[in-house]
């Protein structure tokens, strides 16, 4: 056990739900790359956490799971793989040899919202795909898709009848 000290008088507010990213590109950094075991069958993933660098979601956060071992599956393993070879490309460094070789340098992120998990409604903000500085959307579109409304899910209306319109 370890000492740990709260007094939940001295906390203004009251704690809700957190607002997921929205949906969008953003100009971000990652600031964090841990090593996890995901199981006992041998599965090993990096946490990676990125952070926004600017614009109106500037220093908000989104987490990836990203599995580099998997003996069970290999297409987990392999999807896993092609992630982290897109974002050594996006940080422009073709091998890392360390996870903190992925920190601190920017590119842009796409944020999307993952598969809810069976059983599960609940979805979260994750990223899909990531892109050099200077190539794919650019700053100022990175940087607008950002502040935009994000996408929604719903069906478009059917089309009007002829007599309708």
């Amino acid at each position: 056990m370890s000492q740990f000290h709260f007094n939940s008088g001295s906390v203004q507010g009251e704690h809700g739900e957190a607002e997921q990213l929205p949906k969008g590109f953003y100009n971000a950094a990652i600031t964090g790359a841990e090593e996890q075991k995901a199981n006992d069958k041998g599965t090993r993933q990096l946490l990676i956490t990125w952070a926004v660098a600017d614009g109106e979601h500037r220093g908000r956060t989104v987490r990836n799971y990203v599995t580099f071992a998997c003996p069970s599956s290999a297409d987990a393993q392999n999807i896993g793989l092609r992630f982290l070879k897109n974002i050594c490309q996006s940080i422009g460094k073709p091998a890392v040899n360390d996870t903190n070789d992925f920190l601190g340098i920017q590119h842009v992120i796409k944020v999307g919202q993952s598969e809810p998990k069976q059983g599960s409604s609940k979805t979260y903000a994750e990223v899909k795909m990531t892109y050099p500085r200077g190539s794919g959307p650019s700053a100022e579109e990175a940087a607008v898709t950002a502040t935009a409304p994000a996408e929604t899910d719903s069906q478009p209306a059917p089309p009007k009848k002829p007599w309708e319109r």
